[in-house]
């Protein structure tokens, strides 16, 4: 049994923005997510801050890779791969940055209309929408 491969499977069929939105909160601990989520497709930082941040690639073939984030540099974790977005290779692309354990950030893209949109969770709660 390979809890990767399960986590995978459950994300593509179970993963929705609205999973996303209503169930992950500013102060959420690592552990929280991975029960939630499980583990996810990359783990680094940031390239702004070098804060903690992982990338999750919801619905994506398990041979995907982000070419973007290896242009970025090793270890960075912070470039929506638009293009995978747009061509249906991945559905959605989630990214999470931490602080002292703990959700500071949720950056959550996907197309919708044919447009990508991203959804922000900001680190006072604020919600916004590119």
């Amino acid at each position: 049994w390979d809890k990767q491969e399960s986590a995978t499977s459950f994300e593509s069929d179970e993963i929705t923005k609205e999973f996303i939105e209503e169930n992950l909160d500013i102060g959420m601990t690592e552990s929280q997510v991975i029960d939630l989520l499980g583990e996810a497709d990359a783990i680094g930082v940031d390239a702004k801050d070098a804060l903690p941040s992982w990338r999750y690639d919801i619905g994506a073939p398990g041979d995907y890779e982000n070419e973007i984030d290896k242009q970025l540099g090793e270890g960075i974790v912070d470039a929506i791969d638009i293009e995978a977005i747009q061509n249906g290779t991945v559905k959605m692309q989630l990214f999470i940055n931490w602080e002292d354990g703990k959700i500071i950030h949720v950056a959550n893209s996907y197309l919708e209309n044919g447009e990508l949109v991203v959804y922000h969770l900001l680190s006072d709660g604020t919600i916004k929408y590119d």
